[in-house]
């Protein structure tokens, strides 16, 4: 795993646990034995990390309802197909649908 890739990794870890504001890039930086410089290196801030969490599980999702979606033809198959793929999804990695529920919540309160 690269250094930017194990820093999103616990960085997503770190904000479901505590919270995006109370997590540190100290945490960040204990979590993954990357010193602040290099978490700095790959990502401008802390917001960096998580929009591109968020892009990565984004884009990750968008395959797994491709591969199955591009097959249907009629709109409510697509529909009835999009939602049920969509929580099959959400079931299958638990941890990265609190992250984005995590986002949602935080975009409301902001």
């Amino acid at each position: 795993m690269s250094k930017k890739d194990l820093i999103k990794d616990k960085s997503m870890e770190l904000f479901i646990e505590k919270g995006f504001h109370g997590t540190s890039t100290k945490m960040i930086s204990d979590a993954t034995g990357v010193s602040n410089g290099a978490i700095f290196h790959h990502f401008e801030t802390k917001e960096c990390i998580a929009r591109a969490i968020y892009l990565d599980i984004k884009e990750e999702m968008s395959d797994f309802l491709k591969e199955t979606l591009d097959n249907e033809c009629c709109f409510r198959n697509f529909v009835s197909s999009h939602w049920h793929k969509t929580i099959e999804w959400s079931l299958q990695h638990p941890r990265k649908k609190e992250f984005l529920n995590l986002l949602f919540l935080f975009s409301i309160k902001e």
